[in-house]
């Protein structure tokens, strides 16, 4: 859809501007289906009998099997219990991790703005269908996959899907090369990602499983291979035995036709011996080791849904990885900023921000987490100064500003990109050039901060003359 026009979008999804009419709606909702993802619900009994399906353990329940048809129900009593604690053991552990994914599992929103027969209308997630128009605002969770009909200031994180921490730029307007790979594709929106900041009207073209982050789910669901300690425990298993059953069946044959013994207590002794032999305490200590792995790794808040993962992530010599969301948080934090005016510095970066402590564009929120560790109180600058004007971020200029009122006079305040505000300075510091570089250079994500003083509100940015107050560097 994304090398498509909008236009193109609504004919071919047979849709339009007014929306869908509701016949239409509940046609198409039994054409595709709800908008969910489907999830196999694995039952406890079956994660309770996965606990015995090793063959290291079915060759144990062999053996006390054996040790019962021969009337040794001591020995076949002690192979049994620990099976039954080393299944307990794993099925409280698994259960236990299956809970907490559970209660993890809220990336959608539950209801979402729509136009049908042209009215506007809130209708919940699942019942969206291919050709429904969306209206999309700051905060929003994507609710399925989108080709934007408008846009806005749109910026959408979609570390989700790509990985990539800072907020995407979005254009209705673009119409892109087929072979535009996922993260670039700027006309679309995607299932699972949510608004930083702007508004958007779109028209939903897949839903449920044909959505992106659909199909990432049905790849969850494939079987995973066997871990290398499941594999050797059963290959162990299986050599053992047959060096067993090769050593004992030689030993008998050898007692009955060679030393002329009675053959039933040969066998009885071979039957007994080969039940012996086998290490019925190997399971519940690998169990118990595993457990134990899986306890230090909940401390540090990673979920072990399958236990023998826990010996594949320790066998692992290279691990590669997108870093965004799986070795770092996801979220930007300000590493390093240089001040030509601390003051203003720390003013305009409270003050020509929208975020608030838990919520907002992650530059901003970045930016008063930052305040809070200079020990500055930016609820408190705010309470102090309120807004009379502003200039929302602007995604064709890259900058943002805002004016406050100052003892008798105005005070505007503004924050970009260098490149922008270095336009608006009378007269920038020599250096500063050379500062943003060196910032750059270390991977930063760069913005810079300026500061006006003026006797009334300007009509425009362009009206205004900035001195550059600093620049702070995230990553």
């Amino acid at each position: 859809m994304h090398s498509k026009t909008h236009e193109e979008v609504l004919r071919e999804l047979g849709s339009s501007y007014e929306g869908l009419g509701r016949e239409e709606v509940k046609n198409r909702l039994k054409a595709h289906g709800y908008n969910t993802l489907e999830e196999e619900q694995e039952s406890k009994l079956r994660v309770f009998v996965r606990q015995f399906t090793s063959p290291f353990v079915v060759i144990l329940m062999l053996a006390g099997l054996l040790a019962l048809a021969f009337g040794e129900l001591k020995d076949a009593a002690v192979v049994y219990g620990i099976l039954l604690i080393n299944g307990l053991i794993g099925f409280y552990q698994e259960i236990k991790a299956i809970a907490s994914i559970k209660a993890l599992k809220s990336l959608t929103a539950p209801t979402v703005k729509v136009i049908r027969e042209g009215k506007q209308e809130e209708v919940k997630v699942e019942e969206l269908v291919p050709g429904d128009i969306v209206l999309l605002a700051e905060g929003d969770v994507v609710p399925a996959d989108i080709r934007l009909i408008e846009s806005a200031g749109l910026l959408v994180d979609e570390a989700l899907l790509t990985g990539e921490s800072v907020p995407v730029e979005k254009e209705a307007q673009r119409v892109l090369p087929e072979d535009t790979p996922l993260h670039d594709r700027v006309n679309c929106l995607y299932k699972g990602t949510h608004v930083v900041r702007g508004k958007a009207l779109g028209v939903v073209f897949a839903t449920g499983k044909n959505t992106e982050l659909g199909k990432i789910a049905q790849k969850v669901l494939e079987k995973s291979p066997e871990s290398p300690l499941t594999k050797a425990l059963g290959s162990f298993g299986k050599k053992w035995i047959a060096t067993l059953i090769v050593v004992l069946s030689s030993l008998v044959l050898y007692a009955v036709f060679v030393q002329g013994r009675n053959p039933k207590e040969v066998v009885f002794f071979g039957i007994a011996q080969l039940v012996s032999a086998v290490p019925e305490g190997l399971p519940i200590v690998v169990t118990i080791a595993l457990v134990v792995g899986a306890i230090r790794l909940s401390r540090q808040k990673v979920l072990v849904k399958y236990l023998p993962a826990v010996e594949t992530l320790g066998s692992a010599t290279y691990i590669c990885s997108d870093k965004t969301g799986t070795i770092t948080v996801g979220r930007l934090t300000v590493e390093n900023y240089i001040a030509y005016n601390k003051t203003k510095l720390f003013y305009c970066s409270a003050l020509c921000n929208d975020a608030d402590a838990q919520k907002g564009d992650p530059l901003e929120v970045a930016l008063l987490e930052w305040l809070e560790r200079e020990r500055v109180n930016w609820q408190a600058i705010r309470d102090a100064y309120e807004r009379l004007w502003e200039h929302p971020f602007d995604t064709k200029r890259r900058l943002m500003a805002v004016v406050v009122k100052e003892g008798q006079g105005y005070s505007f305040y503004v924050k970009g990109a260098y490149e922008s505000l270095k336009k608006m300075c009378i007269n920038p510091p020599q250096e500063a050039e050379r500062h943003h570089d060196e910032l750059a250079e270390k991977g930063l994500r760069v913005l810079a901060f300026g500061y006006a003083r003026l006797e009334h509100i300007p009509e425009s940015v362009d009206e205004v003359s900035i001195e550059l107050v600093g620049l702070v560097g995230f990553l």
